[in-house]
């Protein structure tokens, strides 16, 4: 019986400390729930929780490829979310009060989404105090975080670290050196062009567009810079229904002012893409570079070079 005892004392022992410690220490981390939309909601917790950049991009998964460590000269947050649209992120800076860039840079390519009002919500009342896990088992839940932590800082970029920035160079150049990959066999396209070329999609993106509209508009007078880009896509799909539609109601909605626009120029026979639509690695650094080009020409180098440690809250 002393076998039992002794794992009786010491399971005692673990639950009596795992309800002393929360009620000894406040602020101890808390492990996040996870959910249905881990994905997207952590994307969300990282703009949240990391030091303010003067840039921000939003986007759907077209604009994910761009990763932030690509941008070397402008300090940029990239808030793309993949299966999302560009107007969910426009509508959560527009609702984190306490992050705010100064200028937001727009991807029109997928404009049939609207605004994702969960995430919104979740970005909305970020300050209020998050719900906890059951106090009893928040000790066991700080271990996880705290592990999880650590694994979250080894993988973080540091832009601040010039031997991490020479490394990230490299890569890129070692990337770059290598030809374009070969072109995506078109055929297995076509029932994805169908969809591309629907009419069903038509109002919805006049729709989403005029909330576009009302989002920049709001933006605008909270003082934050807006401008749009289009993102390179296979032939078939840039001339498709979908892309016209998307273009035409953009034209409509905020008229044929190009000084909103990003003009991206890069060697176009170099781009590739995994599925005629998302670009390849080599290529989402080649544009990358293009639209940190075209951003600088817009507004300069007054706001956009300074670092985290400038910005931060």
């Amino acid at each position: 019986m002393s076998w039992f005892v002794k794992a009786s004392a010491a399971c005692a022992a673990v639950l009596a400390m795992c309800w002393v410690a929360p009620r000894l220490f406040n602020d101890i981390p808390d492990f996040p729930s996870t959910t249905t939309d881990e994905i997207l909601s952590k994307i969300a917790d990282r703009y949240l929780n990391s030091p303010v950049a003067p840039i921000a991009l939003t986007g759907s998964s077209f604009t994910v490829r761009l990763h932030e460590e690509f941008f070397h000269k402008l300090y940029v947050r990239n808030l793309a979310l993949p299966g999302g649209s560009p107007l969910t992120g426009a509508a959560m800076i527009e609702a984190a009060t306490a992050v705010r860039p100064r200028l937001i840079a727009i991807e029109t390519n997928t404009l049939s989404r609207g605004v994702d009002q969960a995430m919104v919500e979740r970005v909305r009342t970020s300050n209020a105090e998050p719900a906890r896990a059951p106090m009893n088992f928040r000790p066991l839940r700080t271990l996880a975080a705290l592990y999880q932590q650590r694994l979250d800082d080894w993988r973080r970029f540091d832009r601040d670290d010039k031997s991490a920035l020479l490394r990230q160079s490299a890569l890129e150049e070692a990337i770059l050196r290598k030809p374009p990959a070969p072109e995506y066999n078109p055929l297995a396209l076509a029932a994805i062009l169908a969809e591309w070329n629907n009419p069903d999609h038509d109002q919805i993106i006049l729709r989403h567009v005029a909330e576009l509209k009302h989002l920049v508009e709001t933006l605008e007078k909270q003082s934050i810079s807006v401008f749009f880009y289009e993102l390179p896509l296979g032939p078939a799909f840039a001339r498709s229904r979908y892309m016209t539609t998307g273009r035409s109601a953009m034209a409509e909605a905020f008229g044929h002012d190009h000084g909103r626009w990003l003009s991206l120029d890069y060697p176009s026979d170099e781009i590739r893409w995994t599925d005629g639509a998302h670009l390849d690695e080599r290529s989402a650094i080649i544009m990358a570079r293009s639209l940190e080009r075209a951003i600088e020409r817009k507004i300069g180098s007054e706001v956009v070079k300074r670092t985290s440690s400038d910005l931060a809250r």
